[in-house]
């Protein structure tokens, strides 16, 4: 069986014929379209909003002048953008699941010391309580501010720019080292009250 075109072009990008076009188009190869001129929006409809049949949204679609694309890709892949792409990739996979490790790192801490509101407040507030009650509360502050970046970096907004995986990696470690910073506060504070 003869190799396509296509087929020497997935295989050059290090992709599936499948997923090819949109490779090409991440990378930066591929063409305006012709249909929204770039925008990614066409006219509106109740399905798909005003989001373009042409290309999909992305704004650019797969040239079809194949044999200038396989060369633009030889080229991608000698000056190392292919290999600076993957790794871009491999960053947005390893920080998928980002979000659910600062929210096990947070819940595991308060099964270990739960926290009551009821005993926090009054007049016969617990300081104990209180106590878990403020370190609850930093927790929290901490998740907010890193829910807000994820999400920018999952689901980013059109017209915006990205959010810099590196810039999440490093938040992702900032939201751990509170949450382990509390854990430690709340030991130290066990222990206190034992003696």
């Amino acid at each position: 069986m003869t190799e396509t075109l296509v087929d020497e072009i997935a295989r050059i990008l290090r992709c599936t014929p499948k997923t090819l076009a949109v490779r090409v188009v991440k990378m930066g190869l591929g063409i305006t379209c012709s249909r929204c001129g770039g925008t990614g929006k066409y006219s509106y409809n109740a399905m798909d909003g005003s989001r373009c049949y042409g290309c999909g949204g992305l704004g650019s679609t797969m040239p079809r002048k194949l044999q200038k694309l396989k060369m633009d890709a030889e080229k991608a892949v000698e000056s190392g953008e292919l290999d600076a792409y993957l790794a871009q990739l491999r960053k947005r996979r390893d920080l998928k699941d980002a979000k659910q490790r600062v929210l096990d790192a947070w819940h595991s801490v308060f099964e270990e010391f739960p926290y009551d509101w009821r005993r926090s407040y009054g007049k016969d507030a617990d300081p104990v309580a209180a106590f878990r009650g403020d370190q609850s509360a930093i927790c929290s502050q901490t998740w907010d501010e890193f829910s807000k970046l994820i999400d920018e970096f999952t689901y980013p907004t059109r017209g915006k720019d990205p959010v810099d995986p590196d810039a999440v990696a490093r938040a992702l470690e900032r939201a751990l080292d509170v949450i382990a910073g509390v854990r430690a506060t709340l030991e130290q504070h066990e222990k206190d009250m034992a003696s």
